[in-house]
């Protein structure tokens, strides 16, 4: 804890603590979505008290907001040490519903074997689409530039009008 000049006590922005919610915790999100994530913790098996958030000041686009507010929530699941950050909105609890879906993600890909979350397949799906794209690019560009490729070029002038083919 500090001790601040008035003589009162603070925490510090990145003081990281357990988390402290539950189904009914306002996160500004349809109750839907939070339903949804809140049965995916108990199918799971999560506990919330094996989890430690902290909050961070915002950095980046955002504006005043962004830069003066801790709205950057960090999330760290203390059994596996798997760890997620979340600044995607302005409001911290927008951050915080999001930081906590983002580590139960996490957490199930971990323990189902696949070792990777959507976010890391959306990744890599998007770099493979990237890689082929620019494959396509060079080959298109290396037939634009050298006719249609190597080898023997096929035209019109070698087929006859019957169809037979002329020998010079």
């Amino acid at each position: 804890m500090l001790v601040s000049p008035a003589g009162g006590t603070r925490l510090p922005a990145s003081t990281a603590m357990r988390i402290s919610l539950n189904r009914y915790h306002n996160f500004d999100i349809s109750q839907g979505k939070v339903d949804a994530l809140f049965d995916k913790i108990e199918e799971l098996g999560i506990k919330l008290e094996e989890i430690e958030e902290s909050f961070v000041r915002g950095s980046g686009a955002g504006g005043q907001k962004i830069n003066k507010t801790a709205n950057n929530v960090q999330m760290k699941h203390l059994p596996t040490g798997l760890q997620v950050s979340c600044q995607r909105e302005r409001e911290r609890e927008k951050n915080r519903f999001i930081a906590l879906r983002q580590l139960v993600e996490k957490i199930e890909a971990a323990r189902s074997g696949s070792g990777m979350s959507k976010d890391d397949a959306a990744a890599i799906k998007k770099r493979k689409q990237k890689a082929r794209r620019k494959r396509r690019s060079k080959s298109a560009a290396e037939r634009q530039e050298g006719g249609e490729g190597e080898g023997e070029s096929y035209s019109e002038d070698d087929d006859d009008v019957d169809g037979e083919e002329v020998r010079s």
